[in-house]
């Protein structure tokens, strides 16, 4: 027997996890404990890695500068949001940053990935947020104290095989 995800689950669980069109009232609520909502309040955080996680770990994440741990680089959700709308094509479901995504004040520092988290927890009981995707960049990025460290549009990408 085959097996898989439906097309519009693998989207749906995108959707959900980057924050792109959920709140209350939507399905999404069963997917998060805590869903991303389109209010202010609700706001995704691109965390930046020295040291990579894995699947059972989380990375070790920039230290110094203007950057704040445990916020990292906040980016809006919702329709509206930062992440476009999740679109399934050839067995997987995908999604990429529609704006940019900077942070300003870096350390000087070696960021060799990112991960996603939600904000259900806030400095300094962030450690209550949930990681939701990580990844290594295609190649690592050095900064110098002062930089401003962007990702352009369309740079972040997160990709969930059916």
């Amino acid at each position: 027997m085959a097996s898989g995800l439906d097309q519009n689950r693998v989207n749906d669980w995108l959707n959900a996890t980057i924050g792109e069109s959920c709140n209350a009232s939507t399905p999404f609520t069963a997917v998060l404990a805590t869903p991303f909502s389109g209010s202010s309040g609700q706001l995704g955080h691109i965390r930046l890695m020295t040291v990579n996680g894995n699947s059972t770990s989380n990375g070790t994440e920039l230290a110094g500068g203007s950057y704040v741990q445990g916020t990292g680089v906040q980016y809006g959700t919702g329709s509206g949001g930062c992440f476009a709308a999740a679109a399934y094509s050839s067995g997987a479901g995908s999604t990429s940053n529609g704006t940019a995504v900077s942070q300003a004040g870096m350390p000087a520092a070696t960021v060799t990935g990112i991960e996603i988290w939600d904000s259900a927890g806030t400095a300094p009981a962030y450690a209550a947020s949930h990681r939701w995707w990580w990844g290594a960049l295609s190649s690592s990025v050095t900064t110098n104290n002062g930089d401003t460290l962007t990702f352009a549009i369309s740079a972040i990408t997160v990709t969930l095989n059916a």
